[in-house]
């Protein structure tokens, strides 16, 4: 399957409109939990549903480059797009709002329903900040946080080892924490 979808990747990237036809039924399983993993963080009563970011997000992929991206690749860019997506709305959500508090959040409520559009757009702040730092890092802190993933299953996307996911990770958070509480 593998294979197979790397193909259909670079056929529809390539402009062929029956390839995306095709890859559609082989990732909609792993999209629709990829975007399940992004929403369990939101708040209750988001207006956003699986269905409507795994097709939004798709339809953000459209202009991504992922020449020659596998499987594994192609689901890690739905997961950042997932994200833009997220943010964008909480982005618009924040807009809507008059006035502002002060934000007090840990990570563990960012990854929880309790997380409102101020927060999710701090955590995208922070987040951003550290993948300036380091890239890669902010890369794993990113598909732990928003996208739910399992060590194991950032050290596969990755292709890193488990303990080096988890040193990051340790790492990362230490970082997000300590800016956190600024």
């Amino acid at each position: 399957m593998e294979t197979e979808v790397t193909e259909l990747l670079e056929s529809w990237r390539n402009g062929d409109e029956q390839a995306s036809q095709a890859l559609w039924p082989l990732l909609q399983s792993e999209l629709k939990n990829l975007a399940r993993s992004h929403l369990s963080g939101q708040r209750p009563g988001h207006t956003l549903q699986a269905t409507a970011l795994v097709n939004e997000a798709f339809i953000k992929l459209v202009n991504a480059d992922f020449r020659g991206a596998s499987r594994k690749q192609f689901l890690a860019l739905a997961s950042k797009a997932m994200r833009s997506i997220l943010v964008d709305h909480a982005r618009s959500q924040k807009r809507a709002k008059r006035g502002g508090e002060a934000i007090h959040l840990t990570l563990t409520e960012v990854a929880s329903a309790n997380a409102d559009a101020d927060e999710i757009l701090l955590v995208d702040e922070l987040l951003s900040r550290l993948s300036e730092i380091d890239e890669r890092m902010g890369r794993i802190v990113e598909l732990k946080v928003f996208g739910g993933l399992t060590y194991d299953e950032i050290a596969s996307l990755m292709d890193i080892s488990s303990a080096t996911v988890r040193a990051d990770m340790k790492f990362g958070l230490t970082w997000l924490k300590k800016e956190l509480d600024r």
